[in-house]
């Protein structure tokens, strides 16, 4: 995630407000993630939260959490014209045991995170295929695991 018009804050107020607002950023990522989540700073004013056994419907729930947070939150101090406190965020979905490599995750995480901010910023964008499984073990992988295999009442698995 990027912290959107971070620049205009630094440029307007200098750099210790802008030191500042993402100090209070990292107090609203805080505050609005789960237990089981891990929010960190990349660089600059870039975020990531990793989301542990995580899909897309969790993954947005947070999203838009974060989101709705920094509407209310008071940034007074970072008020001028043309400058509005917001984020936008690029979602890619890691699946530790198919073939995705790190690097594509962060590659992937980017490139939609570039899709937000090029769309009118304040966004979340994700691949609409992507995130629809939620575990190791996708549903196809499941029923592979399970085929043929007699359940409790006698019956087999589909």
């Amino acid at each position: 995630m990027d912290l959107d018009n971070f620049k205009a804050v630094n440029d307007t107020f200098g750099h210790h407000a802008g030191d500042q607002l993402l100090s209070e950023f990292a107090g609203v990522l805080a505050a609005n993630i789960r237990p089981t989540d891990f929010a960190c700073r990349f660089g600059g004013d870039e975020f990531f939260i990793i989301m542990p056994y995580s899909g897309l419907a969790e993954s947005l729930a947070v999203s838009t959490r974060i989101q709705t947070s920094l509407k209310g939150a008071n940034f007074r101090n970072y008020i001028a014209p043309g400058i509005l406190v917001s984020v936008s965020m690029g979602l890619a979905f890691y699946e530790p045991f198919h073939e995705m490599s790190v690097e594509a995750f962060f590659q992937k995480a980017d490139a939609n995170l570039l899709l937000a901010k090029r769309s009118g910023k304040n966004t979340v964008y994700y691949d609409l295929d992507a995130g629809l499984i939620s575990t190791a073990v996708n549903n196809t992988e499941r029923k592979a695991l399970f085929m043929n295999i007699p359940t409790v009442d006698g019956t087999k698995e589909r």
